[in-house]
């Protein structure tokens, strides 16, 4: 992945996917339209003090073809070498490279803004289904399959329901989801780098009943029982009083 420096800000931006190949191809592109020197003309060019060689240079480019013709061939009365004209194209090159990659900073920057904007609005809709009571008799069913102890120690009481993907989101398989402690649930995100980041909204987080990860201290047993459907707080947190 190309990391290129957006001309305007300064800032190192990755390019990938289509704009990657977008930028590759205008990049190509444009070395290929290297000056061949079309145009050359005989010029006086002085080198060392008042010593003066007579040359070829392109009128393009400015660059000096060939090697000096002798003096007695030619009149020193040719134009004189313009020292300039190869500045002027380089900077005309350069230009043209930092506009290949400003559109391609800009476009890369387009598409995360367009990216977090997706991503938002999917999280959103994601927090919200956690919260609904098709989530909570779900995430209670796999903590019964899992006896209420981690998945991923198999040590430790259960804490969270954990997506091993998020493809089926609303529409979970039972193997796609895996009850884990909150350690074991960081090591399943190791650099959070999903769409989503599992909270697994339990209404008890709120609760004033809450003595831990997932013990209820006003019924005195695991959350995911008491929140079951045949629970006494049930999936419609019967039980449920708010943190005073």
């Amino acid at each position: 992945m190309p990391i290129l420096k957006d001309p305007r800000s300064g800032k190192s931006i990755g390019v990938f996917g289509e704009i990657e190949a977008e930028w590759l191809r205008e990049v190509t592109s444009l070395r290929g339209t290297e000056c061949q020197h079309p145009d050359k003309e005989l010029r006086v060019r002085k080198v060392k003090g008042e010593r003066v060689m007579v040359m070829h240079q392109c009128t393009t480019c400015g660059e000096g073809t060939g090697g000096a013709v002798s003096q007695n061939e030619v009149s020193l009365s040719s134009p004189l070498w313009d020292e300039s004209l190869a500045s002027r194209y380089m900077d005309q090159r350069e230009r043209q490279r930092s506009e290949i990659d400003q559109k391609c900073c800009d476009l890369a920057m387009r598409q995360d803004a367009e990216t977090e904007a997706a991503l938002a609005k999917a999280d959103f809709v994601y927090q919200e289904y956690l919260r609904s009571a098709v989530w909570q008799k779900k995430r209670a069913l796999v903590f019964r399959r899992a006896g209420g102890v981690c998945e991923g120690c198999l040590t430790a009481p259960a804490a969270i329901v954990h997506h091993k993907t998020y493809r089926k989101i609303g529409d979970e398989l039972a193997f796609d989801l895996v009850a884990l402690c909150n350690p074991c649930h960081d090591k399943a995100h190791p650099e959070h780098r999903e769409s989503f980041y599992d909270h697994d909204y339990s209404p008890c987080t709120d609760c004033r009943h809450a003595v831990s990860d997932s013990q209820c201290g006003r019924l005195q047993q695991p959350r995911y029982l008491a929140l079951s459907a045949d629970g006494e707080c049930g999936p419609r947190w019967n039980g449920f009083e708010g943190l005073k």
